[in-house]
């Protein structure tokens, strides 16, 4: 390359002016290929994070345009629904419905607008709620059988 450069610069002192241009082109050129080479690389590095982020989050992740197509979606997401990412529905694999709680969060970039979802299974929630009353259920009817018992006793 260096080689090069001093054949161009060499070649530009006999040609003159249009060779003086030609090298300041070369040079310009020279630089704005490093910086598109920066560019390119952090902005890689940008979206491998962005990547590792979404991966390593302990809820589902959706990311959807304005028509509703997916855009993107996390590892999580397709353990909770039970699909790969080309496949993903809202339902499980076994056709049952999924108790969720969403979260979501209008965005844009640029001129496209995006929601993303982070969505959360709370099966284990609503089965320990519905434990939670049967319980309830049972320590209402074992008081009232207390209260029973004690009047009988007096």
């Amino acid at each position: 390359m260096t080689y090069l450069r001093q054949g161009i610069r060499h070649g530009c002192e006999q040609i003159g002016e249009d060779g003086l241009e030609m090298a300041q082109a070369d040079c310009t050129l020279d630089r704005e290929v490093a910086e598109h080479r920066q560019t390119a690389e952090a902005l890689k590095k940008s979206d491998a994070k962005l990547r590792q982020i979404l991966e390593s989050a302990a809820d589902a992740i959706v990311i959807s345009n304005e028509q509703g197509q997916m855009l993107t979606v996390n590892r999580q997401a397709e353990r909770l629904f039970g699909f790969d990412r080309r496949e993903l529905t809202g339902r499980r694999k076994d056709g049952t419905l999924v108790p969720l709680e969403i979260s979501l969060t209008p965005t844009s970039i640029g001129e496209e607008r995006m929601v993303t979802a982070i969505i959360r299974d709370i099966s284990a929630r609503k089965e320990a709620e519905a434990e939670l009353r049967r319980l309830n259920r049972t320590q209402t009817v074992l008081s009232i059988c207390n209260n029973t018992l004690a009047r009988s006793v007096d």
